[in-house]
């Protein structure tokens, strides 16, 4: 018998560590592919959310541009604010304060005109379905609005 030591081929426990060896490379190896799927997973499950909220934010902010857009230049807006008939007298007591204020800043004269007296942004627009009817009798400004329900009069102040 000799003693011989056996080739590393025959050696059970070479095999062995061989063998275990192989196995934690590969638990290894199948441990950082699931880990960098679930990664992707994630990152992928990120990119997804952040899209779909921009995309809902800019859809929400689109829907309310066009709901509130006109309504930002125009403030009546699908409104005839002059319909109503408090609302309509309280526009032509405004006009009649500029006319005073007019008449206290001229010396007690009265304008020939409402444009005159009147800033350009409380006049009715030239397209307006309303009309605004000036005139002085007996020292005191009369005010009339017509093209609503019913014409809204207002005198002012005399002299």
């Amino acid at each position: 018998m000799s003693a011989q030591p056996p080739t590393p081929g025959d050696d059970p426990l070479a095999a062995l560590a061989k063998a275990t060896a192989k196995a934690v490379r590969e638990e290894e190896a199948s441990r950082s592919r699931r880990l960098a799927e679930h990664e992707d997973g994630t990152a992928r499950r990120r990119r997804v959310t952040r899209t779909l909220s921009i995309v809902v934010v800019v859809a929400i902010s689109v829907g309310v541009l066009a709901y509130q857009g006109p309504r930002t230049f125009d403030p009546y807006y699908g409104e005839d604010p002059l319909e109503d008939p408090e609302r309509a007298k309280a526009y032509v007591a405004g006009v009649l304060d500029d006319l005073s204020a007019y008449r206290a800043r001229s010396g007690g004269r009265l304008p020939q005109s409402l444009e005159v007296a009147v800033p350009e942004s409380r006049l009715l627009p030239p397209g307006s379905a309303y009309r605004l009817e000036y005139r002085v009798e007996d020292g005191a400004p009369v005010v009339t609005l017509r093209g609503g329900r019913e014409p809204v009069t207002l005198r002012g102040a005399g002299k």
